[in-house]
């Protein structure tokens, strides 16, 4: 693990909301999670016909891919590109609008329309591309792909969409939260050393701003730093005392987490058998 970066300026400035980020993070994750097995008793009936050993094959796959270190690595990516697209997409849609009004007006088009479509367009082909790229990464996705026939044509699309939920959440309740329980946990123990580097901070920028013999930017440089440290200095110990509440239940509401998602796997694995047994020997999905 690398040293902490606690001793640093910048990354100080940036520690509350990281650690806002964290503590919220966690809750997202958790609901998230819950929406997505929370559907799991509705999959059987939202197929038609299929050979439903294969299904019982691909739940199994699915499940067993989000605990997989190549899906969290990249459930992980995907996460990071995702927040920082979120984070940075008005500044991206300005910038592909504007390239699209610039070369629209060149040839005399309503740009307006066109930059909306663009902008629009390229939403939802980051989401695509995450969602493809992730699906590489499940063997569910490999197994669907190798049955069509057993598993019917028609169940195709659905079969991927529930592949995606059943091993998201399963990477959610095994790895994901655990991760951002660990960041969380290890943020709060910086917490210390933040505050002395905030301090030494603001210390030093009302140093700089105070003397005489400061050049007008250098002057200008530690005003922007002094407020972005007292901004800071002022919302760390409420995102401190967040994190610190969180961490001391969070280890039984994960488990709890767990035991929930293992039960609704269980029970749409039932189901599923319950249908393989009442089908006959023979019977395929055309």
């Amino acid at each position: 693990m690398p040293p902490s970066s606690a001793g640093e300026a910048g990354y100080a400035e940036r520690y509350p909301t990281a650690l806002d980020g964290a503590n919220n993070r966690l809750g997202k994750q958790e609901e998230q999670a819950r929406e997505d097995f929370g559907k799991f008793a509705t999959y059987p009936d939202a197929l038609k016909d299929p050979r439903w050993t294969n299904v019982g094959d691909v739940v199994e796959r699915a499940d067993a891919a989000g605990k997989s270190a190549a899906y969290a690595q990249e459930a992980e990516r995907a996460r990071i590109v995702a927040e920082f697209y979120d984070e940075e997409k008005q500044d991206l849609h300005r910038r592909v609008g504007g390239a699209v009004d610039y070369a629209a007006k060149q040839k005399s088009c309503d740009s307006a329309e066109l930059a909306g479509a663009a902008v629009g367009g390229m939403d939802k082909a980051m989401e695509k591309q995450l969602e493809e790229r992730l699906r590489k990464h499940s063997e569910a996705h490999r197994y669907i792909d190798d049955h069509e026939d057993e598993l019917g044509k028609a169940n195709m699309d659905k079969l991927r969409d529930q592949a995606d939920e059943i091993s998201r959440a399963s990477f959610l309740v095994h790895v994901g939260v655990w991760v951002t329980r660990r960041e969380i946990e290890e943020k709060v123990s910086e917490a210390s050393d933040v505050r002395s580097t905030l301090d030494r901070t603001i210390e030093e920028s009302n140093a700089k701003i105070q003397d005489p013999n400061s050049t007008p930017g250098a002057k200008k440089a530690a005003e922007a730093r002094l407020a972005a440290a007292q901004s800071a200095r002022t919302s760390i110990d409420a995102e401190v005392q967040e994190g610190q509440q969180m961490l001391e239940k969070l280890d039984e509401r994960i488990q709890k987490l767990q035991a929930d998602y293992e039960k609704s796997l269980e029970d749409l694995k039932k189901k599923i058998e319950t249908k393989a047994s009442e089908q006959p020997e023979k019977t395929a999905a055309k």
